[in-house]
Formats: C-alpha cells, sequence, structure tokens
C-alpha cells in the first residue's frame, strides 16, 4: 500500500502483476521520434503550456510546447490558423500519437500538406497480430493443390529421382 501525506484518502496498492503488465507496456510502446505535424491550432492552455492541432482527417493532436524553443506568447498570432509543429513526439502502445512536444510552431506553407496526416508506428505487437490474422484465414494446401511449379513431366521427374 502507498500513502501520500499530501494526499490521505488515496492510497493504492501496486502488487507484481501490475508491474508485469507495466513492463510489458513499456516493451509495447514505440521510441519517440521527431516528426512534423500540420494542422489547425484551436486550443491553446497558456498556464500549462498546452495546445491542440486538429488534422482534416478528424484526429486532435495533443501538444505541448517546448519553452527553450518558443514562447507561449508566440502561439496568440496562431491561434486559429493553420500551423506546422516540429517536435518529439511519443506514442501509445497502439502506435498512435500520445503528445507532441514542439520545438517548432509556424504557420502552415503550401509544400506541408503532407504532414496534415499524422505518423502512424506500427508496434511489433500490431505487425504480429496483423500477419496472424492473414495467415489463419488462408488455406495452403488449396493454394498449391493441382498445381505444378514446373514444365516436367512425372516421368521425368521419377527418372531424376530414381538416378540420384
Amino acid at each position: 500500500m502507498i500513502h501520500c501525506e499530501e494526499r490521505p484518502s488515496e492510497n493504492f496498492k501496486i502488487d507484481i502483476k501490475d508491474i508485469e503488465k507495466v513492463e510489458r507496456l513499456k516493451i509495447r510502446i514505440p521510441e519517440p521520434r521527431v516528426s512534423m505535424i500540420s494542422g489547425h491550432l484551436e486550443q491553446v492552455a497558456y498556464n500549462s503550456k498546452k495546445f491542440q492541432l486538429y488534422l482534416p482527417d478528424g484526429q486532435i493532436i495533443q501538444g505541448r510546447i517546448n519553452d527553450e524553443y518558443i514562447s507561449i506568447e508566440s502561439l496568440r498570432t496562431l491561434w486559429g490558423k493553420r500551423v506546422t509543429a516540429r517536435g518529439l513526439v511519443s506514442f501509445k502502445p497502439s502506435g498512435k500519437i500520445r503528445i507532441i512536444e514542439a520545438q517548432m510552431l509556424k504557420p502552415m506553407e503550401e509544400g506541408e500538406v503532407l504532414f496534415e496526416t499524422a505518423p502512424v508506428i506500427q508496434t511489433q505487437f500490431e505487425f504480429a497480430k496483423k500477419v496472424q490474422l492473414e495467415a489463419t484465414g488462408r488455406n495452403w494446401l488449396k493454394e498449391i493443390w493441382n498445381k505444378w511449379p514446373g514444365e516436367e513431366s512425372i516421368e521425368d521427374i521419377m527418372k531424376e529421382i530414381k538416378n540420384k
């Protein structure tokens, strides 16, 4: 049982099963990577330095300003406009974006439409699941039954077998 003096009513317990579950999730989460994402800058929270980008496909990307590179005040002129954010993107275990830590946020330029599609990382888990689904739907025997891979007659093949 974990207890916090500042929050006496919020006790919780972590057992070995919870720790194992966290470890499995950690393995499934893709490594963060630098990406560019373009969309409408619709929400800005000045106190927490957070923002939201709305992409054309309806996806909403959470973002946070890295104030080493950008001031929160610079967002005033960009709010409600199409922008491009560049920064470190962290992912969920599913491979979808959890948050972008923006190091650059600027008005979107004409050639940056390709960044309006959020990068999706295919995790090892998702890849294995997809392969398993495809494999279970196949009947390998039906694919090769009554098909001969070469031009040789059965007699030619039998002669080759006997000669070996």
